[in-house]
């Protein structure tokens, strides 16, 4: 009997951390981008997804070291996403999770995002990504500055029948 209750509860943990590495699943930063911003930028675009079909892509963001703030350059300590808008939400949807647990990366360094989910309504979706940029002003610290980048989108397309001509 206890054999069985403790082989009952090693599977039980043995379970819950796989869901648990699953559920955190994480992407990584893709090394060919090094110009500073958002990989692919917005006029390279994101792939169309399809109704019903799983959808993932990676994107990747590159810190500056530095940022101009009233004419000034001072040196980022980090940046971080404060929210992500308008992503397709109607049931299922597309959601987003961060190569760490705070999305907030150091100046200077590369992070990612994971787009992933399966959306059921077809159209465009225009989405920003909102972060904070925390740059280091001598005798104020570290100071907060919003930074939007927008003009993103996920194009959802309905599921076409193939046909065959003879």
């Amino acid at each position: 009997m206890k054999k069985q209750l403790l082989f009952i509860t090693a599977l039980i943990i043995s379970a819950t951390f796989v869901w648990v590495e699953s559920a955190n699943a994480q992407c990584t930063p893709d090394p060919q981008y090094t110009t500073e911003g958002w990989h692919p930028d917005t006029a390279t675009g994101l792939p169309t997804a399809t109704v019903g079909v799983p959808y993932s892509e990676v994107m990747t963001v590159v810190v500056p070291v530095q940022a101009t703030y009233m004419t000034i350059q001072y040196p980022i300590d980090s940046a971080k996403i404060i929210s992500i808008t308008s992503l397709p939400t109607s049931p299922g949807g597309i959601g987003y999770t961060c190569d760490n647990v705070n999305c907030s990366w150091s100046g200077g360094t590369s992070g990612c995002i994971s787009l992933s989910g399966t959306e059921n309504s077809t159209g465009t979706y225009n989405f920003d990504i909102n972060m904070d940029v925390y740059i280091t002003v001598p005798l104020a610290g570290v100071i907060a500055i919003p930074q939007g980048y927008p003009g993103y989108e996920i194009v959802v397309n309905s599921t076409t029948a193939f046909t065959a001509s003879v």
